[in-house]
């Protein structure tokens, strides 16, 4: 593939993000051909990497792990172990760094057995924090998580659950339908169970914030909501749609009769 080779020929101008970007480009078009270029290009990939972890933010580095993982996971492995010797150098970011990237930066070191290296301290550095971060960057750093290798977003949630979920509680009545929904069903992904419980729990708040915002919500912000909770709990928003359907109607119009049809999908997967 010449395209990437010359990608490859010329890494000292890119960003590590449109690095990733043209990797799962050309990964799309010719898998096979990528990995056997990456291979061949190892030591200057490493190179890169270890030359640019001082001044590369945290999000980029986590999305192009993340593609290199899908790639070779012997690079990757290389690039994770580069990471772990720079660990007091990352760790000092933290503070500095939005939760979004670091969700992309620990999404993008999950697959790695070394991971929890890297992974515990700053975990730990945001379980401190989490009082200073609003619901909605919570929301974004689950969502974030919630892509992440299956066993190590469970371990980093269990971690931190007992924080935004206090965080959660402070938001109302002030929380936007949008990242309760983000917020839930992204813990629902990692972990069903736990995100059926503060559905359960929080079901007579939501419910009553619904209803209150409903008439001066868009169709659009109506239809992610009920499509995002549906895909956690398909009752609750059966529930939601029986005691409020007049009410849907008069927002959304004949555009109620779709989001219906939509949630009858997921109902049948």
């Amino acid at each position: 593939m010449a395209g990437f080779k010359d990608v490859i020929n010329n890494l000292d101008t890119m960003s590590v993000r449109d690095l990733a970007k043209i990797l799962r480009e050309c990964m799309a078009n010719d898998f096979d051909e990528v990995i056997r270029t990456l291979q061949e290009n190892r030591e200057k990939i490493l190179g890169l990497v270890q030359s640019i972890i001082p001044k590369c933010s945290l999000g980029d580095l986590g999305v192009l792990l993340y593609t290199i993982h899908i790639a070779n996971a012997d690079i990757y492995e290389d690039l994770v172990d580069i990471l772990i010797m720079y660990k007091s150098q990352i760790i000092d970011k933290i503070p500095r760094t939005e939760m979004l990237e670091i969700g992309e930066f620990l999404g993008g070191i999950s697959h790695s057995e070394k991971c929890l290296v890297l992974i515990n301290p700053i975990v730990e550095i945001i379980r401190n924090r989490i009082g200073t971060y609003d619901i909605h960057k919570i929301s974004e750093f689950i969502t974030y998580l919630s892509v992440a290798k299956k066993q190590v977003a469970m371990h980093i949630l269990t971690q931190i659950l007992s924080e935004i979920e206090a965080s959660f509680s402070r938001s109302f009545p002030d929380v936007s339908l949008n990242d309760i929904a983000l917020f839930i069903s992204s813990i629902g992904k990692i972990n069903r169970k736990e995100g059926i419980r503060i559905l359960e729990k929080y079901n007579e708040k939501i419910s009553s914030l619904f209803a209150r915002k409903l008439e001066s919500l868009s169709t659009d912000d109506i239809a992610s909501f009920l499509l995002l909770m549906a895909q956690l709990d398909i009752s609750y928003v059966e529930e939601l749609l029986s005691k409020y359907q007049n009410e849907i109607e008069a927002v959304c119009g004949e555009s109620a009769k779709t989001i219906v049809s939509f949630i009858d999908k997921i109902k049948e997967i």
